[in-house]
């Protein structure tokens, strides 16, 4: 399974502040370059005004979010390009495609270990013309801010104005309005994926070095995603230890897929073995983050288990003259090599298990100590064979060894189609219909095109 973007998105309930946190140099120890869409030097104070302005007056409880704030990981050769001309480029990118305004800033951490940019955003467009409002005479206000039509109504019983309420005199400003409503779209997922698939086609064409490619991750799909954990973290030992469960899970995918498991069929498990587990577990015995380990391990052994009883029909590999194709064959039948050696790898393991189990008596101490430390040989060895699955589909191109094994399955069925839609007939390899299809297959394997961006293309048009 490849390396996937980071790119996550945040509520700042305090967003002047959060600006001068990110740009300050006085507060950040590696910052490098500072951005602005805005054209007015108040905007972000108006931004903020106005937000709280409407949090008040629509009664909700707890915090006012005025504005929102992507974090975006760059790869380290991002930094061989100049730190403003980079930030510019993310940041425009962003307001051409949604039309809001941001705030940015390029940092290092402070272990220079993570390159990455803050850019702070309006869920508000500005008003082509501010709408200000003037008193044509006097108003009144009581202690709750709320309009009285007469004088009498804020005065005591001495006919002195009560305290809290005050007086709005004829001419004055009583109201404005810079911003539109907050536009609803930024709150969704597809806006949360759109962008991310945004900027990691963006990342992908900056990087030189193919192997910093990203793939956005896919919740829908087999695999697990691993969580970063951040400085100081009191549960990064538990993080820690989850994460290599979920990248066990990842591999064992691999090898289910090129075996021939198909992806619905991995992905129906993950739901029932571990989704469903996970919500069973928190309803039972409330957030035990320390279960998921033990939860996720369950099901990689029932995988397993899926992997070892699951014969493919006995069949050659259907050969046709299409370069693209014979490409794929030669990555599948690499994929295959090594899915045996896991195979036999795990039936060495299982043999020593029960030699152990043989083993009775503390005569037997020594011996049972050699074969642990043979089966934790194995286990390692085996890791490595799965991880070479993935390396094997990341040189030929692809994103991750599920999505090859989507395209060469596809590829077969639709040349197995012709071949049966035409007895006889040579397939041609000027035939471009057919070469189209696989074409397309690949690409879709491969590339890191955004789900989208018509329909999102769309929405902007209609406002």
């Amino acid at each position: 399974m490849g390396k996937h973007s980071f790119i996550r998105q945040y509520k700042l309930p305090d967003v002047k502040g959060k600006i001068d946190y990110i740009s300050n140099p006085g507060r950040q120890e590696h910052l490098y370059a500072t951005y602005d869409t805005t054209i007015d030097e108040r905007f972000w104070d108006y931004l903020a005004g106005e937000n709280q302005k409407a949090f008040e007056k629509s009664g909700a409880d707890g915090k006012c979010i005025e504005a929102r704030e992507f974090v975006i990981m760059l790869p380290p050769s991002l930094t061989e390009y100049d730190p403003q001309i980079l930030l510019k480029l993310f940041t425009d990118k962003f307001k051409a495609e949604y039309g809001l305004d941001c705030s940015s800033a390029l940092h290092h951490n402070k272990a220079k270990t993570n390159y990455h940019i803050h850019l702070i955003y309006s869920e508000r467009r500005p008003l082509d013309k501010p709408i200000i409002k003037i008193a044509s005479r006097n108003m009144f206000y009581d202690e709750n801010g709320k309009h009285r039509k007469t004088k009498k109504e804020i005065l005591d019983e001495a006919g002195n104005i009560r305290p809290g309420c005050k007086i709005l005199l004829k001419g004055e400003e009583y109201d404005n309005r810079f911003f539109g409503p907050k536009e609803d779209y930024v709150k969704t997922q597809e806006f949360l994926d759109d962008v991310k698939h945004l900027y990691t086609d963006l990342i992908n064409a900056c990087v030189k070095d193919e192997s910093e490619r990203l793939t956005v991750f896919d919740r829908n799909g087999p695999y697990l995603a691993t969580k970063k954990i951040g400085k100081n973290n009191p549960k990064a030992d538990v993080i820690r230890a989850d994460n290599e469960a979920r990248m066990e899970w990842n591999r064992t995918v691999d090898e289910a897929r090129v075996v021939g498991i198909p992806e619905a069929d991995i992905v129906a498990m993950k739901k029932d073995f571990v989704s469903s587990e996970v919500k069973k577990s928190i309803k039972d015995d409330g957030y035990r983050p320390e279960r998921l380990g033990k939860i996720i391990r369950k099901a990689i052994s029932t995988l397993i288990e899926k992997i070892r009883k699951f014969k493919l029909p006995e069949k050659p590999v259907p050969v046709f003259d299409f370069a693209a194709y014979n490409e794929m064959v030669k990555t599948n039948n690499a994929l295959r090599k090594i899915t045996a050696e896991i195979e036999t790898i795990d039936k060495k393991t299982a043999h020593k298990h029960n030699k152990i189990n043989e083993c009775l008596g503390p005569r037997y101490q020594k011996f049972k100590v050699t074969l642990i430390k043979e089966i934790a040989d194995l286990q390692l060895l085996k890791e490595g064979k799965q991880k070479e699955l993935d390396r094997i589909v990341k040189k030929a191109g692809y994103k991750d060894v599920s999505k090859f094994m989507t395209a060469f399955e596809k590829s077969c069925r639709l040349l197995e189609g012709y071949k049966a839609q035409h007895p006889g007939e040579e397939l041609p390899t000027e035939k471009e219909s057919v070469l189209s299809k696989l074409k397309s297959y690949q690409a879709e394997a491969k590339n890191t095109a955004r789900k989208n961006p018509e329909k999102q293309k769309k929405k902007e048009t209609e406002r």
